[in-house]
């Protein structure tokens, strides 16, 4: 090609990447603040009692969950933490102040009291519920969005020790690998 060729096309690549380059270093930059600002503000949005997180280690905590589907499956128990004695009383007055008890616990646990959770199992069983082994997250929209645009999923939980005994109260039971 041609001197006077060449030249419009240098000129076009030098402008190209003049533009973009600065645009892209920018687009890079916003992008990490937006997801610092993410982590920071759903990490300001409050979260149910067994969604927190260091409750595995803390007491026994149950809490309604939901991803808001419409199904059946679409809500359920959330019970975090250690089963201490006082675990079955807890979980009968969580029973009791609930308008609506979905038809499955999700339990998260490292076990404790064995009594505590052979009772615990007993007492799912005769709630009728499904009992699953995971950990439930609260998933937020974004981070510019207001706190209540969130969801709750189901990941891989652990479930030892008196734990498995409350596990087997269940009417069904399913663990995800």
């Amino acid at each position: 090609e041609s001197n006077q060729m060449q030249r419009p096309k240098q000129a076009l690549h030098w402008i190209l990447i003049s533009f973009w380059k600065p645009l892209a270093m920018l687009s890079l930059l916003c992008g990490a603040a937006t997801s610092a600002l993410a982590q920071q503000f759903n990490e300001s949005c409050p979260r149910p009692k067994a969604l927190q997180s260091g409750t595995f280690e803390q007491p026994m905590e149950f809490s309604a969950a939901t991803n808001k589907g419409n199904m059946s499956t679409s809500s359920w128990i959330a019970a975090t933490g250690k089963i201490g004695p006082e675990t079955p009383e807890r979980f009968r007055a969580f029973l009791a102040s609930e308008q609506y008890v979905p038809g499955q616990i999700v339990l998260h646990s490292p076990g404790g009291n064995l009594a505590a959770g052979m009772e615990l199992g007993r007492m799912i069983r005769q709630a009728g519920l499904t009992a699953h082994i995971g950990t439930t997250e609260r998933v937020f929209e974004g981070y510019n969005a207001p706190c209540d645009t969130w969801w709750d999923e189901v990941k891989a939980g652990v479930c030892a020790s008196s734990c498995a005994y409350a596990f087997l109260g269940g009417r069904e039971r399913f663990v995800d690998s």
